[in-house]
């Protein structure tokens, strides 16, 4: 087998065992992207300020980013910068998965507070 970014292993299916060869599937030596940079762990912000968190990744290809809040993805929210204007009522865990042809990678979390 070939995950597409050049690893190879045998594998065993139904007693039939696969066994790398030299075709080449996909794209060689794509690469799943990777963050450069993430959200901080916990996040504080006070009622009515704005929210802004922001992350950087680097990987082949193009790079698209989905936020999500509460493990619900945010309709429009796919930049590598989230911004809301007012943070009220925007309490939660948050985070970024990035994505290209060779995979998908998720952030660590982030836990937005507003304080009172």
């Amino acid at each position: 087998m070939n995950d597409l970014r050049g690893h190879t292993a045998a594998a065993q299916v139904g007693g039939i065992t696969v066994v790398p060869t030299t075709i080449q599937f996909g794209i060689a030596h794509a690469q799943s992207p990777t963050f450069t940079a993430q959200p901080p762990a916990q996040l504080a912000v006070a009622p009515g300020a704005a929210l802004h968190l922001a992350a950087a990744a680097r990987g082949s290809g193009d790079l698209e980013y989905q936020w999500y809040r509460d493990g619900e993805a945010i309709p429009g929210a796919t930049a590598p910068t989230y911004d809301v204007p007012h943070a009220a009522a925007q309490s939660g865990s948050y985070r970024v998965a990035v994505h290209n042809l060779a995979g998908t990678t998720l952030s660590g979390g982030t836990t937005v507070t507003v304080r009172d």
